[in-house]
């Protein structure tokens, strides 16, 4: 503490003396404040979230201002009946302001006559208080809105976007939060982390440009770099860019890594050109309608058509036995493939692109763009990503989008696993496609406890891979039989014919399995670990053992799946889900409108949309058509079914474009139209610039030029009266029918 009042013995006091006792104190914490925590205006606490439709609720917080501290220790509900917008919407923000109040009235006894010592009763305020109080300040009404000015002496906690039918959003105003000294350590030690090992990095890297200068100097000569700029100048003509232009930019809008879906009033959806966002939408799982259709079968979320349990392989009865435990024990790695995921989107939404050539060329990561399930977070991996460019296959269609990958199992979302225990296999060659439902163990003896693990992989060089799994099982003691044959059911799983498989059982205990001659079984090769990696083959026996397949009992299988339903009419549906589909087999999904079952397939007759009308409740189903032998594999668990019509309007923001130098007084844009139609459709282009990118400009001019292929480009050009270094780009596009969509495919822009 800075000051102190010095009593000492029998000194009179005053009023005074016990006031500054408090203040001296309240003086120092308040420079602890404003020197060493913040001088600004922060708020700590005060989160705010929706609690009904018209209402929201602030929890209790303090404001920091000035090196004071200010508290309410209560929560702030707050009621939007009396804001609501007439006609559009509007942005209201929650405020947090200091002041000082005396409160806590208590009646005391005053002396007010010294010598008779009289008293009398008064109402004393005993507390002084800094509250932070909180008040709603009110935005202009606008179809798209911008939060209020904050006069000074305020500090935003929230903004809250209301329609006409009540709150939109609550969004928290992280740049007025005071950081914690927690917060800041965290950010601090990721920094020191980063530097720590950027540092030898950066020390290497003068050695490295050297070296790249030199070669570089080798390879390409300065006439070579000439030749490169001079073709590179030529393109950008072909495009109207000119030579004196400052900086130029073009996106092909494959994904939004160029468009800025978290600005403010954003309502657009970028995939494959910016289209219109959904009007409303309803997501669920694809599930079995009726649990006892005799055509279907349900194992482990999968659905297949009907089957029977058929003995397609066996090595023959037992004449040995191999203890299972008597190898090297350790921990085994288990990664379990999963089956390859596919896409199907269908309606007018997805009319195609010209951009989607370039799908596999552009360095877009297809696995987020494409095949993430929504709110699934896929951590980038560039040799995935680019593994994936190979193995993926598109068709754009008018109205139906078909993704999918050519690998029936592919390890892009592995299931780790980790099981203890000694390791024996036994590799086997597949003669021709089945699909593997149960194996057959015969175990000759066992233990009183110890549960046995199962697992079929893929092998290299003839040795398996525990890293490829495709089927895994853990099979408990008690489930365990000596004298007959174990039979272990395992999810239906796809052997392709002319690969080598591996069998692997890994287990602690003391069990024993039924062996066969080596020369019984030439097509494998028996295999136990030693020092818990190295898999030691043995050629005079193998495993005895059986595999069943399904023998389905159909070749065509028509399976009705649950509804989809949307109120208000389905204008689109996407699903996605995972799959296996072998090559002589064939899956397609149905829907039944007007009493008609329509298929979802490359066909120009919209099967979701008849006489202009969507259906609120569409019946699905899917066929599945195949061999005895092999059928198409659907997962039901985990899949994703998305319908949704399209809004009548798309609002649409770039990323910051920053300029180089002292920027630039006019800025062009070319947009590219496709299925635009003047009658039923509009597209305005505006400039953001200024703070916050508040300031909006329309066009100095308009042009339009028709393409060969009926598209229009689109180009606003944008004379300002003075030089901007940054703008954002905003597109506002209109159908007056969400039946009637359009969308725009790719956008250049440059200054001059």
């Amino acid at each position: 503490m800075e000051r102190r009042v010095n009593f000492i013995d029998g000194m009179d006091l005053s009023p005074d003396d016990f006031s500054n006792i408090q203040l001296f104190a309240q003086q120092s914490f308040d420079h602890v404040v404003g020197d060493g925590i913040t001088a600004s205006r922060r708020y700590a606490g005060f989160a705010t979230g929706q609690t009904g439709a018209l209402t929201i609720s602030a929890e209790p917080g303090r404001l920091y201002a000035e090196g004071k501290v200010y508290v309410r220790d209560t929560a702030f509900p707050y009621d939007f009946t009396a804001m609501l917008p007439v006609q559009d919407r509007k942005v209201c923000t929650l405020v947090t302001f200091g002041e000082t109040v005396q409160t806590a009235e208590t009646p005391r006894e005053i002396l007010i006559d010294v010598d008779n010592l009289t008293t009398e009763p008064q109402l004393v305020a005993m507390e002084t208080v800094r509250i932070a109080r909180l008040a709603i300040v009110q935005g202009a009404e606008s179809p798209d809105p911008s939060a209020p000015v904050i006069a000074a002496g305020y500090t935003a906690i929230a903004n809250v976007v209301l329609s006409t039918t009540g709150i939109d959003s609550v969004a928290m105003i992280d740049a007025n939060k005071l950081d914690s000294v927690a917060s800041l350590a965290a950010r601090a030690a990721q920094l020191e982390g980063f530097r720590d090992s950027a540092d030898p990095k950066i020390a290497g890297l003068a050695g490295d440009i050297a070296a790249l200068t030199e070669g570089q100097r080798r390879l390409v000569g300065t006439e070579q770099y000439s030749r490169v700029l001079t073709r590179l100048a030529q393109l950008e003509a072909g495009k109207g860019v000119p030579t004196a232009a400052v900086d130029s930019f073009a996106d092909l809008l494959l994904d939004d890594g160029a468009s800025d879906p978290a600005f403010a009033g954003y309502a657009a959806r970028v995939s494959e050109g910016i289209r219109l966002p959904a009007a409303a939408s309803a997501t669920t799982a694809l599930s079995l309608k009726n649990p006892l259709d005799p055509n279907a079968r349900v194992v482990g979320g999968r659905l297949l058509p009907a089957y029977d349990r058929v003995k397609q392989l066996s090595t023959g009865t037992p004449t040995g036995e191999v203890k299972l435990n008597s190898f090297s024990y350790s921990a085994h790695d288990l990664l379990h493939k999963t089956d390859a995921r596919f896409r199907l989107r269908y309606g007018p939404w997805w009319a195609p692109s010209y951009n989607y050539a370039y799908l596999k060329n552009f360095g877009v990561d297809l696995l987020p763009l494409i095949f993430a399930y929504d709110g699934e977070a896929i951590v980038p991996d560039a040799l995935l990503s680019e593994q994936l460019l190979y193995d993926y296959n598109y068709a754009r269609r008018p109205g139906y989008w078909y993704d999918w990958v050519e690998n029936t199992y592919w390890d892009y979302f592995p299931a780790t696993s980790t099981v203890n225990g000694t390791q024996v296999a036994e590799t086997f060659l597949q003669a021709n496609d089945m699909v593997l439902e149960a194996i057959g163990l015969p175990f000759t003896r066992l233990a009183n406890d110890g549960d046995v693990t199962v697992a079929i992989c893929e092998t290299d060089h003839g040795v398996a891979r525990l890293d490829r799994v495709i089927a895994k099982v853990t099979v408990p003691r008690n489930q365990l039989q000596i004298g007959a044959e174990t039979m272990i059911p395992l999810q239906p799983t796809l052997l392709t014919g002319g690969v080598r498989y591996a069998l692997v059982i890994i287990t602690a205990a003391d069990h024993y399995l039924g062996t066969v001659a080596g020369q019984t079984y030439p097509q494998g090769t028996f295999f136990y670990v030693l020092d818990g990696q190295y898999q030691q083959g043995d050629g005079t026996r193998d495993l005895a053992f059986s595999l069943y397949a399904a023998k389905f009992r159909q070749s065509r299988a028509v399976i009705d799946l649950t509804e989809v339903t949307l109120a208000g009419g389905i204008g689109d549906i996407d699903i996605l889900s995972q799959a296996v589909v072998p090559g002589a087999t064939q899956m397609s999904f149905f829907v039944q409108i007007g009493g008609i079952w329509r298929a979802l397939a490359d066909d120009a007759n919209a099967a979701l949309i008849q006489a202009g009308v969507m259906q609120n409740l569409v019946p699905l189903r899917v066929v599945m058509t195949g061999t005895p032998e092999v059928m198409p594999i659907l997962a039901l668990a985990g899949s994703q079914v998305k319908v949704s019509r399209p809004d009548l309007t798309f609002t649409w923001f770039s990323a910051i474009r920053n300029l180089p130098g002292g920027g630039s007084s006019q800025i062009r844009a070319t947009f590219r139209l496709e299925n635009f139609n003047a009658v039923h459709h509009t597209l305005t282009a505006k400039l953001r610039t200024g703070a916050g990118y508040a300031t909006e400009t329309a066009p100095s001019s308009v042009s339009d030029a028709v393409q060969a292929d009926g598209s229009i480009e689109r180009t606003a050009v944008w004379n300002l009266g003075g030089a901007v270094t940054s703008y954002r780009l905003k597109l506002t596009g209109v159908t007056d029918n969400a039946l009637l969509p359009f969308h725009v495919a790719s956008r250049r822009d440059y200054a001059l």
